[in-house]
């Protein structure tokens, strides 16, 4: 995992998140522009699906504390096989656009 955080907000992630593998951070956002991920604007931030994701996260529990990192940077999902082939690519559109988590799943399998 990469994020565009400093180092220090790595332990908080982590607490907050329960995510135990390994974590990366970029705050220069130099491996988003390698991997052609855009930084959005308002409209991603604002966008209908950005809105329902945040209600959604706000049902579950997950409260936005703070802003960490870029705000404006969308992200999503590269799975590379062991030889360097990109076996899966998911670019978010909007805050809160995730691929469905079987298809990353199913990916990553194929790269073992």
């Amino acid at each position: 995992m990469i994020g565009n955080g400093l180092p220090g907000m790595i332990a908080g992630f982590r607490k907050n998140t329960g995510y135990d593998g390994a974590i990366y951070t970029d705050p220069g956002r130099k491996t988003f522009a390698a991997a052609g991920l855009q930084a959005g604007g308002v409209t991603s931030q604002l966008h209908p699906g950005a809105a329902l994701a945040a209600v959604k996260a706000l049902a579950k529990g997950f409260f936005f504390k703070s802003v960490q990192g870029d705000v404006w940077q969308l992200g999503g999902v590269l799975v590379v096989s062991p030889a360097g082939e990109a076996l899966y690519r998911y670019e978010s559109r909007y805050a809160g656009d995730h691929p469905k988590a079987a298809e990353v799943f199913a990916a990553c399998k194929a790269a073992s």
